[in-house]
């Protein structure tokens, strides 16, 4: 009997097996009394799953010969709903989450996507609760939401109706969730600064507080404290909008801290958190080991080290080629995406759960810039 795959129902278990043995073209006849000695099932379970098969188009009865495995030159095309705020819309006109989404839909798209139709609708403002619920569930279309920023109530919504969906967003977050585990990945970063010798470890973010930030916040702190670091208010740089768009002040603003070493919580903010270093003269050759009167004045030499680490979280391709490359936790924005098709199709196909958790590891990627 092969081994059974942990809480899936056993009917699932058997038409996971199957289907995965029909797209392979095994072309085999199955049935429910071979099936209940392989699998340890009763012949209702047996029935179920050859059911579920034959509705699908993997499976086939064929007068005089049974049910036969089948691979269909196209599968059951279900319908998938990825929607957007204009808030995220917005957001996607800027690189870092362009590419983030990008990434994420074409884990979406790949495998058994292929055989999908995808929309990505824009959700309107003003439109009530009821008639958005209404008009991604239409014709029985799954949902996978990329953030739950601003959605809340209608994912809310989701879940009191028990409707197949499933959500990206952090650690800790109450419903159907994919996410990657942060945790790890920051453990990992700044384990890795602090092996380098690097003492005052700035942690940059929109607000150390944030849903996202905050998790990876406590991290840092966990993680420093354990290695006798310092984590004082002075090392925590919150950038508000202002900051982000005016590259001098920014530069002033890290002038004025010292530091050896930053770890920035986005792709985003790393990308103008480089741009001021580099704007302060050379910013991977010296630490910030004392306060600067102007943003443009050299860092002094220092017994802390020889440079400024760097580590972003959130990984882009311009990283790999910067000069010199940037360091980075890379997030699995592909298996992700992947991921929540595969959870959301489950449901469709075997009806509705409130339990998935599930969290992805993530790389540390080395460039030197650590």
């Amino acid at each position: 009997m092969p081994p059974a795959k942990r809480g899936l129902a056993a009917y699932r278990r058997i038409y996971e097996a199957l289907h995965g043995r029909a797209m392979a073209g095994d072309g085999a006849t199955v049935s429910e009394t071979a099936l209940m000695a392989e699998f340890d099932v009763s012949r209702d379970t047996a029935r179920k799953a050859l059911n579920l098969l034959t509705r699908d188009g993997f499976a086939r009865r064929i007068q005089g010969r049974g049910t036969v495995l089948v691979a269909p030159a196209e599968g059951p095309r279900f319908d998938l709903q990825v929607p957007v705020n204009e808030r995220f819309f917005r957001g996607v006109g800027r690189e870092p989450l362009r590419h983030k989404f990008y990434e994420i839909m074409d884990g979406v798209l790949g495998g058994e996507g292929g055989s999908c139709r995808v929309q990505i609708p824009l959700l309107r403002p003003d439109d009530p609760l009821e008639k958005q619920f209404s008009d991604l569930t239409r014709g029985g279309a799954g949902v996978l939401f990329l953030s739950h920023s601003g959605l809340e109530d209608l994912i809310a919504l989701m879940r009191r109706e028990r409707y197949p969906h499933v959500v990206h967003a952090p650690l800790g977050y109450e419903g159907n969730l994919v996410a990657s585990d942060a945790r790890g990945g920051v453990e990992r970063a700044l384990e890795t600064l602090a092996a380098r010798g690097r003492r005052r470890i700035l942690f940059a973010s929109p607000g150390h507080d944030g849903a996202w930030q905050g998790p990876m916040h406590r991290t840092w702190k966990e993680t420093l404290t354990k290695r006798g670091l310092e984590t004082g208010d002075e090392l925590i740089f919150n950038i508000d909008a202002r900051l982000r768009q005016d590259p001098v002040e920014l530069a002033a603003a890290l002038g004025r801290r010292r530091f050896d070493a930053v770890f920035s919580t986005e792709a985003e903010l790393s990308l103008r958190l480089l741009g001021a270093l580099r704007a302060m003269d050379r910013p991977m050759d010296r630490p910030m080991d004392r306060p600067m009167d102007r943003p443009m004045d050299r860092p002094a030499a220092s017994p802390m080290g020889d440079r400024v680490s760097f580590i972003s979280y959130e990984d882009l391709p311009e990283f790999e080629t910067a000069r010199p490359p940037v360091s980075a936790v890379r997030v699995p924005l592909k298996r992700i995406g992947a991921c929540m098709r595969e959870e959301v199709l489950a449901m469709m196909r075997f009806g509705y759960r409130d339990d998935v958790r599930i969290a992805l590891e993530e790389e540390l990627v080395l460039r030197g810039s650590e």
